[in-house]
């Protein structure tokens, strides 16, 4: 059993809690807003999982400096715009092993490059971890002596289904995803996309590309402002890797596909609720791989991944290694740059 400290009651807080208890792992959550506390046992919880646990240790912001524990992993699940401010506060309060921060990294305006050198740092980019996508590497990196190679990533959900899992919320402007200065809009939001296209170009030694953008906004009177799609690509003499990204699509899309002129490669992220696949096809065969999971599995194999990196070689080779969300953060921080809208 290892001991996990859970920085915010809300969505990701509740998915956390709840698949670190599934893995047999004593859980301490808390969050700066008691209400939120109050919100996450008496509704959040028991209507996403059945029922509140008794074994969820559910800890005041102010009692804090009590807890004489040793983490194995501090999860900070809280608004992107807070998350290194309150990494550098668990640095200086906290006995730990392994740190994991959910995605974005932070908002663009924040001082990631600081990062750079941290050790047993993570950020929770759970798909680039699960046994679908793996396969999908391990596909396509058969794949990487081909000439040329086009990748076509979509990552695209409105809205609409996002705050349908946040009930609590009445529209992104009750939040931070409705304002990009604090991390919200479609390119922090749904960085997934953004990670695997770096994590493949890193995988398939793709190196010196251009990288070009174009990004798209909504402003409304009196409202913060947030980018609602963007175009990203990146390009050499060997590969296109096209990323769109939005908030507009209402039935989500989140796949990949991989194409050069022997071998289609297809990866759908949900294909069905509780469905990953893989379409593969070349001039000899087609065959379909699938894969079973549920909500909380993905966070279960995000959680049992970390702890279970014992060395600087492993942390060296793991997806959810900070060096990638880093990089996630610099093109972001270059597009919104670019788009000289602000």
């Amino acid at each position: 059993m290892k001991n996990i400290l859970i920085f915010g009651a809300g969505s990701i807080g509740n998915h956390m809690t709840y698949a670190s208890i599934k893995l047999g792992h004593k859980v301490y959550i808390t969050d700066k807003n008691f209400a939120a506390l109050e919100r996450m046992k008496k509704k959040i919880y028991p209507k996403r999982y059945g029922k509140w646990n008794k074994n969820i240790n559910q800890i005041s912001n102010s009692n804090l400096n009590k807890l004489n524990i040793f983490f194995d992993l501090i999860i900070i699940g809280t608004p992107p715009k807070t998350h290194i401010e309150l990494l550098n506060k668990c640095k200086k309060m906290f006995k730990y092993d392994k740190i994991l921060i959910e995605k974005p990294l932070c908002s663009y305006l924040e001082n990631y490059n600081k990062l750079e050198n941290e050790k047993n740092l993570f950020c929770g980019y759970n798909h680039s971890v699960s046994q679908s996508f793996q396969k999908f590497l391990y596909l396509i990196e058969k794949e990487k002596k081909q000439k040329k190679i086009f990748i076509s990533i979509k990552w695209q959900e409105s809205f609409k289904g996002i705050l349908g899992a946040h009930f609590w919320l009445k529209d992104e402007y009750d939040t931070y995803l409705g304002d990009i200065s604090k991390g919200g809009g479609a390119i922090h939001e749904h960085s997934h996309g953004l990670h695997l296209a770096i994590y493949i170009l890193k995988k398939l030694k793709i190196k010196n590309f251009d990288f070009n953008s174009n990004i798209f906004f909504k402003d409304m009177e009196n409202k913060p402002t947030y980018d609602v799609a963007s175009v990203l690509r990146f390009s050499n003499s060997k590969i296109n890797l096209v990323l769109e990204t939005d908030l507009l699509e209402d039935n989500p899309q989140k796949k990949i596909i991989f194409f050069n002129s022997k071998t289609k490669i297809i990866w759908h992220n949900s294909f069905t609720k509780n469905l990953d696949c893989i379409d593969y096809q070349n001039k000899k065969f087609k065959k379909k791989y699938n894969f079973k999971k549920n909500r909380s599995s993905e966070f279960e194999k995000e959680i049992y991944h970390i702890l279970n990196i014992k060395n600087q070689n492993q942390y060296n080779n793991s997806p959810l290694n900070i060096k990638y969300s880093i990089e996630v953060m610099k093109k972001i921080s270059r597009t919104l740059k670019n788009a000289k809208h602000f």
